[in-house]
């Protein structure tokens, strides 16, 4: 199964409040709590997103966050954290419109969600299979 979106929290509970937010917005989200290995898991579930969580991290995965986002050749990166940590990211995946400080504000993020996945195509692609889940519910065709 795919993941729409890869969260990667180094505090397990944000990243399960990231993940429940994310599903009342109706998008399917893999918390993940390793920050030093997500360029592996990037490639290796290619999502359609990526959500960053620099909260809780130790200076070495700030640093190892901050030089995946110089190299890393990915159409949707959100960044959340302190507004001081976040200024110091740099690369060709950072938008300032995708960087989200603390506190986290749910209804902003499924937002930025929303429109990172717009450019990419996939917020179409999810929203049609949730409708046709619903309708095969309705029918009773599970």
């Amino acid at each position: 199964m795919s993941h729409p979106v890869l969260i990667f929290a180094a505090d397990e509970l944000r990243g399960g409040i990231l993940r429940e937010v994310l599903k009342r917005g109706h998008f399917e989200s893999l918390v993940l709590k390793k920050v030093m290995g997500a360029g592996d898991v990037i490639s290796k579930y290619s999502p359609a997103l990526v959500i960053f969580d620099t909260n809780s991290c130790f200076s070495e995965e700030i640093t190892h966050l901050r030089n995946l986002c110089g190299i890393l050749d990915h159409p949707g990166v959100i960044l959340l954290g302190d507004r001081a940590v976040l200024s110091g990211f740099h690369g060709p995946v950072i938008r300032e419109d995708l960087c989200l400080f603390d506190p986290l504000d749910p209804a902003l993020l499924v937002e930025k969600v929303k429109q990172a996945l717009s450019g990419t195509g996939q917020e179409e692609d999810t929203m049609e299979n949730e409708l046709e889940e619903a309708l095969k519910d309705v029918l009773k065709l599970h």
